[in-house]
């Protein structure tokens, strides 16, 4: 009955002289008046990827910008957390954990490479690239217990011409930093590295430190600033004036700033002023938004900033900052990644549901550059 429905209804449009875009239609309905189902949309793109465009709903949004959101659909979900973005040529490389996504800006396409494909393990649990190879780092799932956890951690190289996985011994953390770097063969103030910048010909490494059971705190981070070459350098913490040990992200501006992320909201930013040498901490933005956060871009006048709960945009300019929750169209309130493009901001995200009620959710939103300062028309 709904299957003649919907050719009905084409027939009458047609014949009433009404234009009609199926894109306008709500995405799904096609699905279910046509008689496609999910695992219709699933299809082998080859017999080293799974092509899963079916499974992404495209949705444009023109409120508070115009934005695009790609939400991830059953059976992608509830296992597939995007966790980190990567841009190697016209695709973007996601970690996820039910395998590695990729999608294509040229075609437009979404593809899925999981165990059933040839990924040697359950997960590509982080990703990162070096010369345009992408490198993973993979895990299989341990369902074992109480609670599921990770286990076998080892890495791999894909080969992009043949689509193999090239087992390797480096670190995913060499990959990132650009060479083997440790408390013993260098001046890095701790092993827990988390994130590398190459800046103005120094390493910039941030490090979480050790979690200590006693008090449930990391304590023993900071942020490094080494000579490649000579693994030399300086380490800073908050005795120097870190807003918090705790140091997750970073990023760099064009004026010379290194902008530091410390993971909770109410732990701010760090700034690191590298023509006078002076460390700032920026904590909240002129209208009272918390700026600390576990990703963070800089585009421009703005720092783009994803954190447990929102994507946060600052404008260092006027020194407000807006809060893009998940009810404007972030496509989860927990940001995993952003990368930046000529043409816009990529960011990842999901969402957990509570126990029995609705599903979890989580996909990708795009915000053209342009649009960033409209975010700001209703702040001024």
């Amino acid at each position: 009955m709904q299957k003649t429905f919907g050719y009905l209804l084409i027939l009458v449009l047609f014949v009433s002289g009404v234009s009609l875009s199926l894109d306008f239609l709500w995405p799904g309905k096609l699905d279910q008046w046509f008689g496609f189902t999910s695992t219709d949309s699933l299809l082998n793109d080859s017999s080293t990827r799974k092509n899963v465009t079916g499974l992404v709903r495209k949705e444009f949004l023109t409120t508070p910008v115009n934005m695009q959101v790609f939400h991830l659909l059953e059976p992608l979900l509830p296992e597939a957390r995007l966790l980190a973005i990567e841009r190697i040529g016209d695709s973007f490389w996601f970690s996820s954990d039910n395998g590695l996504m990729e999608y294509d800006v040229g075609t437009q396409q979404w593809f899925l490479r999981d165990k059933e494909t040839g990924l040697p393990g359950d997960t590509a649990y982080d990703i990162a690239q070096n010369q345009g190879r992408l490198f993973l780092k993979i895990y299989d799932w341990n369902d074992e217990g109480k609670h599921r956890s990770l286990r076998n951690g080892r890495t791999y190289w894909l080969s992009e011409s043949d689509d193999a996985y090239d087992p390797t011994e480096q670190s995913i953390e060499e990959i990132k930093a650009g060479g083997h770097f440790t408390t013993e063969n260098s001046d890095l103030l701790h092993n827990s590295v988390h994130a590398a910048l190459h800046y103005q010909g120094y390493l910039w490494l941030t490090s979480l430190g050790t979690h200590d059971r006693k008090s449930n705190a990391f304590k023993g981070g900071g942020v490094s600033m080494l000579d490649p070459q000579s693994h030399q350098g300086r380490t800073f913490t908050e005795q120097d004036g870190l807003a918090h040990s705790y140091s997750y992200a970073i990023s760099a501006s064009d004026d010379g700033q290194v902008w530091v992320t410390h993971f909770d909201e109410e732990r701010g930013l760090s700034v690191f002023d590298t023509r006078s040498g002076y460390l700032s901490q920026l904590l909240k933005s002129a209208n009272g938004i918390e700026l600390g956060g576990v990703e963070i871009a800089v585009v421009g006048q703005y720092l783009i900033i994803g954190q447990q709960g929102a994507l946060v945009v600052y404008d260092r300019q006027s020194q407000l900052a807006f809060s893009l929750k998940e009810s404007d169209g972030l496509p989860g309130y927990i940001v995993t990644g952003i990368s930046v493009d000529d043409e816009a901001v990529w960011v990842s995200a999901y969402g957990y549901a509570p126990a029995g009620q609705g599903s979890d959710r989580g996909g990708v939103l795009r915000i053209p550059l342009d649009q960033l300062s409209r975010l700001f028309d209703s702040l001024h």
